[in-house]
């Protein structure tokens, strides 16, 4: 053992989780998507009163359903349902979770993207979708140009980052 927590050496089971159709790691947050379209955590997290927390088994996260893919950034999460729509909750220091406020929140929120998404990343603090019109919206932390629209200012709501056609490829929702 070393120091408050241990190490495994071979990969262990999660409890708790069955029928994982996605699955998201960033830091020490981890989350999963199961085929009836709930979502659980466990790891890190940090709610909306910026209290940080350590989620030693899976829970179920409320308000996501019908979910195919998700996307964990450091301490917060966006998920992406049958119907192409982004939620997000969690840690929103930077704008991560594409509201439009830098509010950390605890219950999901339908980020503003004005076409339904394909499929949906995220890095520490920004998250990016690819549109069905196959364009790229970012939003979050843009102080090393993350985001990719020229500029280095945080952009706490989305914003177009490649036109319409010019991503050739995305698989997570059908369409």
């Amino acid at each position: 053992m070393r120091g408050w927590f241990s190490c495994a050496t071979q990969p262990v089971r999660v409890a708790g989780l069955e029928g994982v159709v996605d699955l998201g790691a960033n830091g020490d947050t981890n989350c999963a998507a199961l085929h009836d379209g709930s979502v659980y955590c466990w790891g890190a997290w940090d709610d909306a009163n910026q209290n940080n927390a350590c989620w030693f088994s899976p829970r179920r996260i409320d308000g996501l359903d019908h979910v195919v893919s998700v996307a964990v950034g450091y301490e917060y999460l966006c998920s992406l349902d049958s119907s192409g729509a982004v939620r997000c909750l969690g840690n929103n220091k930077f704008g991560q979770l594409g509201d439009g406020t830098t509010r950390s929140r605890d219950t999901p929120l339908r980020v503003p993207l004005p076409r339904p998404a394909l499929e949906l990343a995220a890095g520490n603090f920004h998250s990016c979708a690819v549109l069905n019109d196959r364009s790229l919206w970012c939003w979050g932390d843009n102080r090393v140009g993350e985001l990719g629209d020229g500029t280095n200012e945080n952009r706490p709501s989305p914003v177009q980052t490649l036109p319409p056609g010019s991503v050739s490829r995305a698989t997570k929702v059908p369409r």
